[in-house]
């Protein structure tokens, strides 16, 4: 059985488990969260492991920031599936049209749970009595994970209520599933599916992103 071997813009060998994705030419005003809704809309990638913003400013100020991005999968396929997007469609991001490469940087494998419905996406349920947006959100800024929030949404139901929690990345997640349990007992907090995997709806408010319509199905 073959192997296929990518190799970088540095020239050295890419090993097939690599799925990390290094994105530049961003906008100088841009963030992970912006980034991440305009992802979601061009098409359903794969599930995300995590996603970094880093900015360097140039030399005395004679320009505007380098924004790039660094994007991690779960997947080696969802990772080539952004880079052959970006490469083929392309992605134009508020009149920026990005470029895509392989990253150097790899994500230690010990870090990656080893369940398949593990997901930066989580959903709280319970008694409606129980179950209240802003007591979750004050639980979490207690422990600084709202800092890598991505997006929040709610649902009523007949017999419970639900938040759903988005991060940026699949260490908060874990992180605020654990903390719930830990201190809200008598609520569920489960891994929900990821929009990256399953897409997203183009219904976005240019003043309130948590408005971003995500299309869990069954969440």
């Amino acid at each position: 059985m073959s192997t296929t071997v990518f190799f970088d813009h540095l020239g050295g060998p890419i090993e097939p488990r690599r799925n990390t994705v290094l994105l530049t030419n961003l906008p100088p005003d841009a963030t992970i969260q912006t980034l991440l809704d305009r992802m979601m809309i061009c098409a359903p990638f794969g599930r995300l492991y995590s996603a970094h913003l880093h900015k360097t400013n140039t030399p005395r100020g004679s320009g505007p920031p380098v924004v790039r991005a660094l994007v991690a999968f779960f997947t080696t396929d969802s990772a080539q599936n952004l880079i052959s997007y970006v490469n083929g469609p392309g992605i134009v991001f508020r009149r920026c049209i990005l470029a895509a490469d392989w990253s150097n940087i790899r994500v230690p494998e010990n870090d990656y749970p080893d369940h398949r419905d593990a997901s930066r996406s989580v959903i709280v349920s319970g008694p409606k009595f129980q179950v209240n947006k802003r007591d979750i959100i004050s639980l979490l800024e207690n422990t600084n994970l709202m800092a890598n929030y991505h997006n929040i949404q709610t649902r009523d139901k007949r017999s419970e209520h639900q938040v759903l929690l988005v991060f940026t990345t699949y260490t908060a997640a874990s992180q605020a599933v654990r903390t719930i349990r830990a201190n809200r007992p008598g609520i569920s907090a489960v891994y929900g599916r990821d929009p990256m995997e399953f897409g997203v709806t183009t219904k976005i408010s240019s003043t309130d992103r948590n408005k971003l319509s995500i299309n869990f199905g069954r969440w």
